[in-house]
């Protein structure tokens, strides 16, 4: 694993907590995130000594590279931070549209790119969606399913990246 911290945005609950829990009893050191300092304080030291906790709102990425300005080294950026949605058509509201829509494209675009000289070729970026909890893909076996492990230099962003892929076979599902 490549050197420097485990940031786990969104580390306070959920996935993103277990993620840092797990990283933290490996001996890694582990930084997680949050909407409120004092509960992303609280947490960390819950999880264990050595935690870190840290606190911004990925609705507001202005104050995202103050927020991780102290942060060294990242070996692994989780981005875990899920919003509960509900804005169906016949109830929609702009502010809760542009809300979500500042989070997720804006919010963990800026997350990394403020991280971004601090990983390394070895680090990798993860991000967890919202709804996978609730629909898992199904067991992977080659007859319905094509799994794929790529490495490749992205030019984007200008360090080597991993990406896993898993594709739905084609001719096997149809909605």
């Amino acid at each position: 694993m490549a050197d420097g911290s485990v940031v786990v945005v969104g580390g306070t609950g959920g996935l993103g907590r277990e993620v840092a829990r797990h990283y933290h009893e490996e001996g890694h050191p582990v930084i997680i995130t949050g909407r409120d300092h004092d509960r992303s304080t609280q947490i960390a030291g819950e999880i264990g000594d050595g935690m870190t906790g840290l606190a911004f709102d990925l609705a507001e990425p202005d104050r995202i590279g103050d927020a991780l300005a102290d942060v060294g080294p990242v070996s692994r950026l989780v981005l875990a931070a899920i919003a509960r949605d509900n804005n169906p058509v016949r109830d929609y509201t702009i502010e809760g549209a542009i809300y979500l829509t500042t989070m997720k494209l804006v919010g963990y675009t800026e997350t990394v790119h403020t991280l971004l000289d601090r990983l390394s070729d070895d680090s990798s970026v993860v991000l967890f969606g919202g709804r996978a909890k609730d629909r898992p893909l199904p067991r992977l076996d080659h007859s319905h399913h094509r799994q794929r492990r790529r490495r490749r230099t992205d030019p984007h962003l200008g360090h080597r990246v991993g990406t896993d892929s898993v594709q739905r076979h084609p001719s096997r599902h149809r909605r």
